[in-house]
């Protein structure tokens, strides 16, 4: 009687019995079926009931996988640890990327950490306006507060739907009108005009005739020889001065006033 387990149908037969016993444990135990399922395989890795307990075992070993994992970055979320949550399961998906549950539960704990992210910006920036309007408050220099409104404005922008952080704002708003004292501001986020009209011709004309006025140091120089006969041209005729253009500024009005 050959009773080498290697012939067809006493391998059959034990591969078998292997099964049958591997499946007894259930999907709960697979870790004691493993063994069991490997030693059938040995026998025969393409027999059929070999194959088909290899895939339980996989199946039942990925599940036990999904279920730990998912507790333990449940338990990571409550304790406030998101982030660790966020790599674990990013390295489960890793092992099993084809996973429903895993993919489902990393969608959810993405959104969850993005509301944190925001929540947690929003505070930041809530902070801000507050120094904002603080600033607005305590220094009435037209470049700073024009530095307030807009960073201020650009954080409203990334809230638009944010009630609180438009009334922020609208403080910061009204603390700017009262230092600066305007009606809009507006006026303070606009750059001062240059003088136009006639104010601007006359500042242009006064800025000119002050440069033009200023007198000029003669240069020290060394003794030199006199011409005398130059020196007597010059005496007898003093060129004329011209005049400045702050005279002629004046003059022309007193011609307007007398028009």
């Amino acid at each position: 009687m050959n009773l080498d387990p290697r012939a067809p149908g006493l391998r059959d037969a034990v591969i078998n019995v292997l099964v049958e016993r591997a499946r007894a444990f259930g999907e709960d135990n697979w870790q004691h079926a493993e063994p069991l399922c490997q030693e059938a395989g040995d026998l025969d890795a393409n027999h059929a009931a070999v194959r088909a307990l290899r895939s339980n075992i996989a199946d039942a070993k990925r599940k036990h996988f999904v279920v730990q994992c998912l507790t333990e970055c449940r338990s990571l979320v409550a304790a406030g640890r998101v982030n660790e949550a966020a790599q674990q399961i990013r390295a489960a998906r890793e092992v099993y990327p084809n996973d429903a549950r895993l993919e489902q539960y990393e969608a959810s704990l993405q959104r969850e950490m993005n509301e944190l992210l925001r929540q947690e910006q929003r505070r930041k920036d809530q902070t801000a306006l507050s120094e904002n309007r603080r600033l607005a408050e305590q220094n009435p220099d037209r470049a700073s507060l024009r530095a307030v409104l807009e960073k201020s404005y650009a954080i409203r922008a990334q809230h638009p739907d944010d009630p609180e952080i438009a009334r922020t704002v609208s403080e910061i708003e009204l603390a700017v009108k009262n230092v600066a004292k305007v009606e809009d501001v507006k006026q303070v986020l606009s750059v001062g005009p240059a003088l136009t009209g006639t104010n601007g011709w006359r500042a242009t004309m006064v800025q000119q005739a002050a440069g033009q006025s200023m007198p000029r140091t003669a240069d020290k120089k060394g003794p030199q020889l006199v011409d005398k006969t130059a020196s007597a041209t010059k005496t007898a005729k003093p060129s004329a001065r011209p005049k400045s253009s702050f005279q002629t500024f004046t003059h022309e009005l007193e011609t307007l006033a007398q028009n």
